[in-house]
């Protein structure tokens, strides 16, 4: 890890969720132009930090660790581009009120142990194709993502992508 890591929380897809998103992605294939993400890095971003000085680690770890969500239910059967950032993605729909409750105790935990983040709207979304272009159709498609655990990650930059270190998964309550 350097020095500043680059570190985020998520919800990470076990290998079943992976292949459902992988499948939508695929099926948008034929209409969208871009950038095609590895399904490896699949999640669905909690809180992103950015460079973090890594003294501050342990203290997001024992943050994180105070909490404990219950487990749930993501269910996606949406999918979009967003024009302001040229992304296609999934979204859970209905909108899940565990997921923004779970992310505001997050959100108040680091904040409580003297983490600064960042304030950004919570819009909870899976990017599958950055700079994306084009015109999909009306995609039909649903599946579920049962929600037991999250990560803490840190984002490498590569030449093909950004790849994720999981640095440390934290259960939900079963």
């Amino acid at each position: 890890m350097t020095q500043e890591p680059r570190l985020f929380f998520a919800i990470w897809p076990n290998q079943d969720e992976r292949d459902n998103l992988a499948h939508l992605q695929n099926i948008a294939r034929p209409y969208i132009n871009g950038t095609f993400l590895n399904f490896k890095t699949f999640h669905l971003t909690l809180i992103f930090l950015g460079k973090t000085p890594l003294a501050l680690v342990p203290g997001l770890s024992k943050a994180a660790a105070s909490i404990k969500p219950p487990s749930f239910e993501l269910r996606f059967n949406s999918s979009q581009i967003w024009p302001q950032h040229n992304l296609f993605h999934t979204v859970p729909q209905p909108p899940c009120e565990e997921l923004n409750q779970f992310q505001m105790e997050l959100h108040h935990a680091l904040s409580n142990a003297g983490i600064h983040i960042e304030h950004r709207i919570f819009f909870p979304h899976v990017s599958l194709i950055r700079n994306a272009s084009g015109s999909p159709p009306k995609i039909s498609f649903h599946f579920s993502w049962k929600v037991s655990s999250f990560i803490l990650a840190e984002s490498l930059p590569s030449q093909t992508g950004p790849h994720y270190n999981i640095l440390e998964e934290f259960p939900a309550v079963q």
